[in-house]
């Protein structure tokens, strides 16, 4: 079952809403862990097993860890939090396909949240959780099944709640934003990054920003719709993509786009291993490690290099001409990251460095300059690529913020207008679905 399929969009989801509001405050969590288990099975039968084995897993450890101190109790919270991590970094590492089993949908999401909790617990950032059905349903809050990735800190004090009517209708304007962003944006941004081959360098470059928005679009979409479900469930989630196309470095660049994941990554990967405090070779090495880890987890082994381009550029950014980047005007700045993370998705793009190479060699000339071809994809995904390059400029959002200091009234009506018309065409396109999104299932 997907995010936008109508067995979810019809079926399931209004269910799940409507049972909610109508249960009684004490009932509402085990409703969820009850949708949430039928939910992520649903997507993967794996996950019926791997959701309470890891919330199991790590109640189990916190409660020991309540009788134990010093290097016994550390001890067991290390092993903990990296057995799951093990088991999260098997999945992504394609162990599980010598076993005939499919990967399991959700995993890079619940699976982080799985681990941050003994980290927490080694930091006194919260008390064990004396219940292990709360610590398993909220590893199970189905929301979560393509984003953000939350630390369980962040987590553990949104106690599902009946939300306010003002909550309610911000989380279905939050929901239908990201469908909307799925249907009408990524698709044609993911169909013209199939359609445009690599036969001329115009192609190239048109598929590659096709990839690139279309990347942006399923991802954001995504996690919009994560965060409007939970308003409408009453749990609050980070919002972890901001206008990342006006960049102006990387390190801007990953500050907007999927901050969640490099947020988790620095706090309980690059932190704890000293950081940028034990000397320029320890931190390089530590940025090398964070790097390597985020290319995994969007994409398994095939992502390594995608991962281990951008460490290099990070590192020559950070310690070789950053202080120069400052002093150049805005506008250069940000043609020099726009390039940069153009030239990163090539290999988000390939499976292997020879498949880099060739499509490098097609982006600047190797199989000619421009086609017939090219320009006919060009005109007919011209209105397409407008809105869509509109829309990732935040032009949408600055209106909307503008409209409302003028009229919060008239905002309110745009808003729900706007809403309405979008969910009636995605449930229209969501009916003669062509297939599943690039990404979908994927983490």
């Amino acid at each position: 079952m997907e995010f936008t399929g109508l067995s979810f969009l019809l079926l399931f989801l209004p269910a799940v809403l409507l049972l909610f509001l109508c249960l009684p405050e004490k009932l509402q969590l085990p409703w969820l862990l009850i949708t949430g288990l039928l939910f992520f099975s649903w997507s993967s039968p794996l996950n019926l097993l791997l959701i309470p084995a890891l919330g199991l897993s790590g109640w189990l450890a916190g409660c020991c860890s309540r009788r134990l101190s010093g290097s016994r109790r550390k001890a067991l919270l290390y092993v903990t939090a990296g057995v799951q991590a093990a088991v999260v970094l098997a999945f992504r590492l394609g162990l599980n396909e010598a076993f005939g089993l499919r990967f399991p949908a959700g995993i890079c999401f619940y699976g982080l949240l799985a681990v941050s909790y003994p980290l927490g617990l080694l930091r006194d950032e919260y008390p064990p959780e004396r219940s292990p059905f709360r610590l398993t349903a909220q590893l199970g809050f189905f929301p979560l099944i393509m984003g953000p990735v939350v630390p369980y800190r962040e987590l553990k004090d949104s106690q599902p709640l009946t939300p306010s009517p003002r909550e309610f209708a911000e989380g279905i304007g939050s929901f239908v934003c990201g469908l909307s962003k799925l249907f009408l944006l990524a698709r044609p941004m993911e169909r013209l990054w199939r359609e445009a081959a690599s036969e001329s360098a115009a192609s190239a470059w048109l598929g590659l920003l096709g990839l690139a928005l279309g990347i942006y679009f399923e991802l954001s979409g995504y996690g919009d719709m994560a965060r409007g479900l939970g308003q409408m469930l009453g749990v609050s989630l980070p919002q972890g993509f901001r206008w990342p196309f006006l960049s102006k470095s990387l390190r801007d660049f990953f500050r907007r786009f999927n901050s969640t994941l490099t947020s988790w990554l620095w706090q309980y990967v690059y932190i704890p291993l000293g950081g940028s405090r034990k000397g320029f070779w320890r931190t390089l090495g530590n940025m090398a490690l964070v790097w390597l880890l985020g290319g995994l987890w969007h994409g398994g082994r095939g992502l390594l290099l995608w991962g281990l381009f951008f460490f290099l550029a990070a590192a020559l950014e950070r310690f070789l001409y950053g202080r120069f980047l400052e002093k150049l005007p805005g506008v250069l700045q940000w043609i020099y990251a726009a390039a940069l993370i153009m030239v990163g998705w090539v290999f988000f793009s390939t499976d292997s460095l020879g498949e880099a190479l060739r499509y490098f060699s097609a982006l600047f000339g190797g199989n000619g300059g421009g086609s017939s071809r090219s320009l006919y994809l060009l005109l007919s995904n011209l209105p397409a690529l407008v809105v869509s390059l509109i829309v990732a400029a935040g032009l949408p959002y600055r209106l909307g913020a503008l409209l409302n200091r003028v009229s919060p009234a008239l905002s309110g009506f745009v808003r729900t207008l706007l809403s309405l018309a979008g969910l009636v065409l995605c449930v229209i396109y969501a009916a003669g679905s062509e297939g599943g999104f690039l990404l979908f299932g994927r983490f």
